[in-house]
């Protein structure tokens, strides 16, 4: 948890964002320090982050793990939160170092409502990780019908191939997801 949201303890984030509630967006403070945008989107609330990224030009800043505010959202399936800084021109394709972006990372976990927010404001469908994978690749390997039936919909190449030479139907294949197999 600490990881992905700077609190080690649930309460703690839920008691810190609390009492930012009434704060007017020009004074995002905790614990004396300005609330950035990365902290917004950690704190769960749309309204927080829609007041500080309106203000911000921080839409495609990145924590020390590479991660966008827009990338963190994806991993927690906030989709709402997703749409609004996409709708401010927040970068669909930033990537981290390995090539992660908010599309392979939501459809590794199986985000449809962030998958479709995401291609739906222009996110590259076939961009490849460091790997080789894509985000059709991620959601194959995890069984995501639904997600790898969107993606297919959306332009997903099927057989862009990894480095190691596998396409998406291979982990598709070796975790027995047949209903995705046979989409591929």
């Amino acid at each position: 948890m600490a990881a992905l949201t700077g609190f080690a303890d649930p309460a703690h984030m839920s008691a810190t964002f609390r009492k930012c509630e009434n704060i007017t967006p020009r004074e995002f403070r905790i614990s004396g320090a300005k609330m950035t945008l990365l902290d917004a989107v950690k704190s769960g609330a749309l309204r927080h982050v829609e007041a500080i990224a309106s203000q911000s030009k921080q839409l495609d800043s990145k924590e020390d793990d590479n991660y966008t505010p827009l990338m963190l959202a994806a991993l927690n399936g906030q989709t709402e939160i997703v749409r609004f800084p996409l709708s401010l021109g927040a970068n669909p394709d930033a990537a981290t170092k390995w090539g992660t972006t908010a599309l392979t990372r939501a459809a590794q976990d199986g985000q449809i409502g962030v998958v479709g927010a995401l291609l739906d404001h222009g996110a590259s469908v076939n961009m490849e990780e460091y790997d080789g994978y894509t985000a059709l690749s991620r959601a194959a390997m995890n069984g995501h019908y639904a997600v790898a039936e969107l993606l297919l919909e959306n332009g997903a190449d099927p057989g862009i191939q990894t480095r190691h030479g596998h396409t998406a139907l291979t982990p598709a294949k070796e975790n027995h997801h047949t209903g995705v197999a046979s989409l591929l």
